[in-house]
């Protein structure tokens, strides 16, 4: 996945690459259009609104380019166990 910034347009939720940036910022969001960014979390009813499905497949497509968030690489330590 690749981090986004969920923004509420059009009865919908959308979403557009990267942190949230200040009121009044046009921004370009995973579906292609381009709105002012309204900054804040959402009020009620827009965190109930659906998610724009573009918008949703295209934050969860993630990106061969970028690194990964999270968990970067597993690695396995032995400890002994308490009392042995």
């Amino acid at each position: 996945m690749i981090p986004v910034t969920w923004q509420p347009h059009a009865e919908q939720r959308h979403a557009y690459a990267g942190p949230q940036v200040p009121d009044g910022f046009t921004v370009m969001l995973l579906c292609g259009l381009e709105i002012e960014a309204r900054g804040g979390l959402p009020k009620y009813p827009h965190w109930l609104w659906p998610e724009c499905p573009t918008c949703r497949e295209r934050a969860g497509a993630g990106s061969p380019n970028q690194p990964p968030s999270g968990l970067v690489a597993r690695f396995d330590i032995d400890l002994p166990a308490y009392g042995h």
